[in-house]
């Protein structure tokens, strides 16, 4: 539950901070893991992205991790800031004692990716 508070306390400032004026964000995204690679997301996306043009709004999102990143700026996303998120473990840990800080790192990046995809006419 303390992760989940920091991931959407910090989703929230990141869409604060890069995602003020009008536009669509995309809160949830994904298929299902024996189907990706297969080009069903490019699908997917295509018609969020052709909305948001409809609509003349850029697209925002947060994103975690290498790989969700090289999906996101394959489709003309650009990272904005990657914001690094730790919380301090509520538990002792046997070895040392003493609670831990642990950092959130998906996929070997630290924290959360802000990625915008500007509306280009």
């Amino acid at each position: 539950a303390v992760r989940l508070d920091l991931v959407e306390r910090t989703m929230q400032a990141n869409h604060k901070k890069h995602a003020h004026d009008p536009h669509l964000f995309i809160y949830y995204f994904g298929t299902s893991p024996d189907k990706q690679g297969k080009g069903h997301g490019h699908i997917l996306l295509q018609h969020i992205l052709a909305a948001a043009d409809r609509m003349k709004v850029p697209t925002y999102l947060d994103c975690g991790g290498e790989s969700n990143e090289r999906f996101w700026t394959k489709h003309g996303f650009h990272v904005v800031e990657r914001v690094p998120m730790c919380y301090v473990s509520q538990e002792k840990t046997k070895e040392y004692g003493e609670k831990t800080e642990i950092a959130f790192k998906p996929d070997g990046l630290e924290g959360l990716s802000a990625c915008v995809r500007q509306y280009d006419p």
